[in-house]
């Protein structure tokens, strides 16, 4: 086997990236080990004493965050039984020197630390961080004590209800405000565009957020004046009544247009025509056919180069003067009335996004939720305001190293909140005295997710700002590059080095501009390059089949010939593997990429199952167009209308019934009734039906009596409709299935439970299942360029290479810096098109198509470097050729240059780069796979009865209303006694972490927003739960370490007797030293006078938590009391009182 090992350069930057006492900035190329280094680093700060809870690793996704994870724990686990040489063989290897036995001990201890470690490792997404800080923090953040976080689904629907009221109330006041600002924007756009409008506001609506008030909108739209060099009151209307103020006067025309009549030039004439419709024109119609002598069909001013013939300016010089006086006077006019017309599309933008986006708002607050952009943006706000220096102090204690993967993927925003965080480790006050970093690392050439806020100069920038804070805190920073790829062979990196050895092709790759550089461990490894032929459309014969499909794909398409000759070169090499090389491959060793969803993702996916290679099937599958949720939706369509003939055929040849379509024919043709009364008449004489009918009918009933989980669920679990379904569809529909099961339990969650309703959300929901496909499934995995970020696969054919960037997806909505902005808040512009923008506009356009373009390259950058062993290069043409930029030119262009040889490809010639020789090469034969595992009997059998039946109790379900009716106020109905004890209790969770001082002023203001219809209970409320929080004797119940809110849950053992389930929440518990003290806080405006009036249900409740806690303690003292907030009383309750009650709940 050909060794490969990194180079003494890899190996020292690697360590020298992993060291726990620098902080470190790594750009790192594409396969060159990111994710090893920052888990080798993770692993260095455990062996280097650094607790396990004071890293904070941030990952751009939750799947790279669960992989590391994975990774962490893989190598701490093998550590700690690994044989003593081989242990220190490989600490040696990451750190650079052997451990002694106390740094052994402490590796093989490193596992079961991390295990212990409360909450886990702290590797998460920016996203799950921002969670985490704002449930920590609610109410210094100005957020619901326990928000949701809305998921893309439920996202969609409140800006869907919000869109809706906006166009109803714009409808129903067209005079108001909204109602003009609508009209005006319609103007430019009609309905289907005004739907991508809104669509846009949405996605831009952090960008919109400082103009949505009346202060923020009126100054914003003074600066933009100013942007657009517009006089205060400049409108379209003026600039259109001034264009029509002709400044030859009227009485000249004729002699002018006579003039113009002596030449025999088709360019004069025309003009001539033009001027002579303007005299003829009625007085009314009279300036806009003078507007046609000087602009063109567009509406453009005509250019001045063209716009005359020299003989005519040389023979009438002073006519030709005022000609073009006039036509520079007119071109300037349009370009004022475009910024006009951009001033005023763009304030009733701002209307309308203002009301949209408050309407989102308002739906938010009344679910206590927030968005993934508020998670983000809210934090920041939290970091960045006066007075949280205290929020960072609290955060600061925790927080000794924080490790970015992915950092060129980093939003500034994001970026925003890691400095913040970063701050005081570098300042000199931090609250821990220990040595602090930070580290990141990334690739700027790989940065392709602008559409999600990444912007790839913030990596370098950021890498300047933390280089320079770290150096004034006298402390080491290292940036570091990693340029050896351990995925690629020599012959794959040459051919990348060769596409961006071009300047134009580089353009926009990094910020330092400069070829890139490869190297690879794989040196003395053989690798093939390939460029196909274009495939170009071909003359289609006309399909004359009465039954021909409507939208059938011809099979001399360009898409579809590509389709399938990638499909016979996939079966190719799994049948024949490189006879050049030795090497065999499987399906699971291809990777097909394409740009996106198109024609010829689903042909490819068709082609390779068509040749009986097995394909992953879609990386991203909306919901509901899968076969699968299809069947199930359409079986609940038949049990809520069994009437619906074709509703219940359809069901019939679904798996879940199995019948086709000659069992069809027998049943429908010449039936009297519906299907559904046919099929129960066939049921009594054929077996095949009979069981189709009875399985339906049974359904059907269930149908009426469950939610739609459950009805779902024992469809594709009790009744085996999974197995069957799984048999017929294959293993890809298991990822709908299962995403099927959690939607339908998270719209019983937040709706009634119908199955009705369900349906209808269902349908419009718009789920998407994102599926793994990092995964070694032994299937060809087709996926978009921006899926694959991060895989890799030995064989890569890059399939959709002949577009390029042609302005159609330009955005609507424009910002614009104007003076004295801080950036993040530059000012809304819409331009619905390029022929509409002005200056400032029109610059703006321009920047963000060279980003896109620049974004184009680096996405190419990403394709190329997925590939192991070989790369494909292939592409086709539609009816119009290729646009230039495309990706098949400048690999193609590149190669060629590079020495490429040509070989014949049927018609056409391909390229071939294999510049290191092609011999055998040992070990790399197809990737192993998991042998598939049998599934035992037993799974597929139904569980054996257990003896004794559980009995759920809930402590809570003991406050019997017999029992409290003589406790006054103990039962309250009117909403503000309710809403008051769930009030102190939030109060009563969440005070005790803000400092004392403050805690007044937070309660207040909590309870101005939870509360505001109340304003005259705030001052009481607030008292009451800071009278309690005053108590001496509960100091230790509100000490750090004490918690809130504790879910209980337990199970008490009764001989010879169903076991209780016990459930339950603990208002506030403490573990001291010697004693656990569980509190439970009463809001009766009345408590008891003595142990004696204390009623039997919160005996009850109490004692159940006291029996579940003691066996969690056993040793320690576990002591209750009850503390009525009404009067700050504590009222410890007695062992024995407690143990009674016990005895009396459950025997």
């Amino acid at each position: 086997m050909i060794p490969r090992k990194p180079s003494p350069d890899t190996v020292l930057n690697q360590r020298l990236a992993s060291d726990p006492s620098l902080s470190a900035w790594v750009s790192a190329n594409a396969g060159s080990g990111k994710t090893t280094v920052l888990t080798r680093r993770v692993i260095r700060l455990l062996l280097a004493g650094v607790d396990a809870s004071a890293i904070l690793c941030l990952t751009f996704t939750k799947a790279a965050a669960a992989n590391m994870q994975n990774r962490i724990f893989a190598t701490l686990g093998q550590w700690a039984v690994e044989e003593e040489g081989t242990l220190v063989a490989a600490i040696e290897g990451i750190t650079g020197f052997k451990p002694d036995a106390a740094g052994l001990k402490r590796a093989r201890q490193l596992f079961a630390a991390a295990i212990e470690t409360p909450g886990g490792l702290k590797i998460l997404t920016i996203h799950a961080f921002c969670e985490r800080v704002l449930h920590l923090f609610p109410f210094e953040a100005n957020v619901p004590a326990q928000f949701s976080v809305l998921d893309d689904r439920a996202a969609r629907e409140l800006l869907d209800t919000a869109r809706t009221s906006l166009i109803l109330e714009a409808n129903a006041h067209p005079e108001g405000g909204l109602g003009r600002a609508m009209a005006r924007l319609l103007e430019d756009t009609g309905e289907g565009a005004f739907d991508g409008l809104l669509a846009e506001i949405t996605f831009e609506r952090e960008a919109l957020r400082p103009f949505l008030s009346e202060k923020g909108a009126a100054d914003a739209l003074d600066q933009l004046r100013g942007l657009l060099e517009l006089a205060e009151g400049e409108s379209v209307a003026a600039i259109e009544a001034e264009i029509d103020e002709a400044s030859i006067p009227f009485s000249e025309w004729a002699a002018i247009e006579a003039a113009m009549r002596e030449y025999d030039s088709k360019r004069i004439l025309d003009l001539a025509d033009r001027l002579g419709a303007a005299i003829a024109a009625a007085p009314a119609r009279r300036a806009e056919a003078w507007r046609a002598v000087f602009l063109t069909g567009t509406g453009e001013a005509r250019s001045a180069n063209a716009f005359l013939v020299k003989d005519f300016a040389k023979d009438y010089p002073a006519y030709a003067e005022q000609l073009l006086a006039e036509l520079e006077r007119i071109a300037r006019l349009l370009q004022r009335r475009k910024a006009a017309s951009a001033y005023e599309r763009s304030e009733a933008l701002i209307t309308v996004a203002a009301a949209l986006l408050g309407r989102y708002k308002a739906g938010k607050v009344m679910r206590a939720a927030l968005d993934f952009d508020d998670l983000v943006q809210r934090t920041a706000d939290l970091l960045s305001r006066a007075g949280a220096e205290w929020v960072l102090y609290k955060l600061d204690r925790g927080i000794d190293h924080v490790l970015v993967d992915e950092a060129q993927d980093t939003s500034p925003a994001q970026w925003h909140i890691i400095a913040m965080l970063a701050h005081e480790f570098t300042s000199g006050t931090g609250a821990r005295s220990e040595r602090r970093t930070i580290f990141a690392v990334g690739d700027e050439k790989q940065s392709i997710f602008s559409f999600q806020g990444a912007a790839p100069a913030e990596f370098a920038r950021m890498r300047s700002h933390f280089r320079r804070k770290v150096d004034e805190a006298e402390e080491r920073f290292e940036a570091i590059e990693l340029k050896q790829s351990f995925r690629s062979t020599p012959d794959i990196l040459k051919a990348v080095d060769h596409v961006f050895a071009a300047a134009d092709n580089r353009r926009g790759l990094s910020s330092d501009d400069v070829a890139t550089v490869h190297e690879t461990v794989r040196a003395l490894d053989p690798g093939r390059v390939e460029v196909w032929p274009v495939e170009k459309p071909q003359a289609a014969a006309e399909i004359t089949a009465w039954d021909a499909p409507f939208d059938e794909t011809p099979v001399t398409s360009p898409v579809v010939r590509l389709a399938r000759k990638i499909a016979a070169e996939v079966a190719s090499l799994i049948r024949n593997g490189d006879p050049a090389t030795g090497a065999h491959y499987d399906a699971g060793d291809v990777m097909v990429l394409v740009r996106s969803r198109n024609a010829l993702f689903e042909a490819v996916i068709r082609a390779l199952k068509f040749a009986g290679v097995p394909v992953a099937g879609a990386d991203r599958i909306v919901l509901t167009d899968h076969i699968a949720v299809m069947d199930l939706m359409a079986l609940a369509r038949f049990v809520l209308l069994p009437a619906d003939d074709l509703t219940l055929a359809t069901v019939l040849k679904t798996p879940l019934i199995g019948l086709d379509d000659e069992d069809l024919i027998r049943l429908a043709p010449g039936r009297k009734g519906t299907l559904w009364a046919a099929l129960g008449e066939a049921a009594r004489e054929d077996e095949r039906f009979t069981s189709a009918f009875a399985r339906l009918t049974a359904w059907r009933a269930e149908a009426a009596g469950k939610t739609p989980f459950a009805f779902f669920a024992d469809i594709l679990a009790r009744d085996g409709g999974r197995r069957i379904m799984l048999a017929r569809f294959g293993a890809e529909a298991a990822d709908a299935l299962d995403e099927f099961l959690r939607v339908a339990g998270d719209y019983e969650r937040a709706n009634t439970a119908s199955l009705q309703g369900f349906l209808a959300w269902l349908a419009e929901a718009k789920a998407e299942i994102k599926r793994d496909m990092d995964v070694a499934r032994g299937e060809v995995r087709v996926m978009t360029v921006h899926g694959s970020k991060g895989l890799e696969a030995r064989v890569v054919i890059l399939a959709d290479t002949c577009s390029a960037p042609d302005g159609r997806h330009d955005p609507k909505l424009f910002f614009l810096q104007a003076p004295g902005r801080a950036a993040g808040s530059e000012i809304p512009v819409w331009s619905p098109s390029k022929a509409s923008d002005p200056a400032p506009v029109a610059a703006a356009r321009d920047a963000i198509r060279a980003e896109n373009e620049a974004e184009h390259r680096r996405l190419l950058y990403v394709a190329l470097t997925r590939a192991e062993d070989r790369l494909v290069i292939a592409g086709f043409e539609g009816a119009t050729a290729r646009r230039p930029g495309n990706w098949y030119d400048m690999i193609a262009d590149a190669l060629r240059e590079a020495g490429a040889r040509v070989e014949p490809d049927g018609e056409g010639e391909r390229l071939v780069y294999e510049p290191t020789p092609r011999r055998p090469v040992e070990g790399r034969p197809a990737r192993d796979r998991e042998a598939a595992v049998p599934v035992p009997a037993w799974l597929r059998q139904k569980a054996a009865p257990e003896r004794f039946e559980e009995v759920a109790l809930s402590p809570s379900e003991t406050e019997h209303p017999e029992e409290l009716a003589g406790l006054a106020g103990a039962l309250p109905t009117d909403p503000r006694t309710l809403r008051r004890g769930a009030l102190i209790h939030a109060l009563l969770q969440y005070l005790p972490d803000v400092e004392a001082p403050a805690r007044r002023d937070q309660a207040l203001a909590f309870l101005g927003r939870a509360a505001a219809q109340w304003p005259e209970d705030h001052q009481a409320w607030a008292e009451e739960a800071l009278a309690v929080l005053a108590l001496p004797d509960l100091e230790l119940l509100f000490a750090p370490g004490s918690r809130a809110e504790v879910a209980l849950a337990g199970r008490i053992i009764r001989s010879g007797r169903a076991d209780y389930a016990v459930s339950g929440r603990i208002d506030r518990l403490a573990v001291g030293p010697d004693a656990v003290w569980i509190v439970d806080f009463k809001t009766n405006r009345q408590p008891p006078h003595g142990l004696d009036k204390v009623p039997p249900a919160y005996l009850s409740q109490l004692g159940l938590y006291r029996h579940l806690m003691m066996r969690l303690y056993p040793g320690k003292d576990v002591r209750v009391a009850l503390v009525w907030t009404a009067t700050a009383a504590i009222m410890e309750l007695p062992a024995e009182r407690l143990e009674e009650a016990v005895r009396a709940v459950v025997g």
